[in-house]
């Protein structure tokens, strides 16, 4: 729900699998977005081959979805401590 109301986010899907090869397969997106870390690892990316392209976004520091993650759980728990005090 959090990633859902960002303003820049069209669409977050929940993903109970371990890959998201199943979810890709069904959408079959034009492009497959992933982190240019993933470029040249030598290893084929799982789902790809549902997919129209490849592409890699270059990486930033402390731009990438581990820290964004973190940022907004931090986020929520501390607006649920500081309300914590308003429930009866």
């Amino acid at each position: 729900e959090t990633l859902a109301a960002l303003r820049d986010v069209y669409i977050a899907v929940c993903l109970y699998e371990d890959t998201p090869e199943k979810l890709l397969e069904t959408l079959e997106p034009d492009i497959l977005m992933k982190g240019a870390e993933y470029l040249g690892h030598g290893k084929e990316l799982i789902g790809a081959e549902f997919c129209n392209r490849v592409e890699y976004a270059p990486m930033l520091a402390d731009h990438h979805t581990t820290s964004l993650a973190s940022k907004i759980a931090n986020a929520i728990n501390e607006s649920c401590v500081h309300n914590s005090g308003d429930a009866p």
